[in-house]
């Protein structure tokens, strides 16, 4: 498990106002990859006379199919103006001006935005908690994508026309 980022720690490039809101490490980027399916022919040959061969079989045909898959894993950072994916070999920036839509699951996040063709899908949100005091007693809750959902909806609010 990696230790706590403080607030101001984050691996991302903070603009003028611009201003870290949470910075959550080990989340999974993922997306929709086709897998193709090669068939193969199997079967036997049977000469029937010199140069002409009889051949019986069968051939299964290729088939694709598009899958879920991990693409990477990092941290999701989000400030006053965007939400960032910065993993090891991938990244995505998104403007919170720019998002139309998120889904909100228990364990993931599908943010869908104007200038993308596919939307950012990010899970492992279960895996984190989120630790709060009130009045003197400690409370440690699961983090779920609902909860962050409705914390990006209230940033996006909060955002000038």
């Amino acid at each position: 498990m990696n230790p706590p980022l403080e607030l101001g720690e984050a691996p991302v490039v903070l603009k003028k106002g611009e201003k870290i809101i949470f910075n959550l490490p080990g989340i999974e980027l993922q997306e929709y990859r086709k897998e193709r399916i090669r068939g193969t022919y199997g079967g036997v040959s049977f000469r029937v006379m010199k140069g002409v061969y009889l051949r019986t079989g069968s051939f299964g045909a290729g088939e694709s199919k598009e899958e879920l898959k991990a693409v990477d894993i990092g941290n999701l950072i989000m400030t006053n103006k965007k939400i960032v994916f910065m993993g090891s070999r991938k990244s995505a920036s998104i403007n919170l001006a720019k998002i139309i839509g998120i889904e909100a699951y228990e364990n993931a996040l599908v943010i869908h935005a104007e200038n993308r063709k596919k939307p950012v899908i990010l899970s492992g949100l279960d895996k984190l908690k989120l630790e709060m005091s009130v009045e003197d007693r400690a409370y440690e809750i699961p983090l779920t994508g609902i909860f962050l959902k409705e914390l990006i909806e209230g940033v996006i609010r909060e955002l000038p026309s």
